[in-house]
């Protein structure tokens, strides 16, 4: 088997990018893990339905960074009742307004 370099495969641009703070859209998770009876706030571990908690998303445009500290603030400030572990969801999308 031949090992490709993905960082000069003209192709593979889109897919390798040392670039942050280029995504306009995400969609994060909130809610209980099973361990604990905090409202965590980020990303569904893969395979699991827990929740990997972040402090801030790297990916995201610099001026989006407020509007999701707001959140993250609101949500983990929520009591969520011990019978919900529904894991909920925010999306963030950056519009031409702003």
């Amino acid at each position: 088997k031949k090992s490709v370099n993905m960082r000069k495969c003209k192709t593979a641009t889109a897919l390798v990018s040392d670039d942050t703070q280029y995504r306009k859209r995400a969609r994060f998770a909130y809610g209980r893990n099973k361990s604990d009876k905090l409202v965590n706030f980020g990303f569904r571990k893969q395979g699991s339905a827990n929740i990997i908690d972040i402090k801030h998303c790297p990916l995201l445009r610099r001026h989006l960074t407020p509007a999701i500290n707001k959140a993250i603030k609101a949500k983990r400030a929520q009591v969520l009742p011990d019978a919900s572990r529904a894991i909920k969801e925010l999306i963030v999308v950056e519009t031409s307004q702003g």
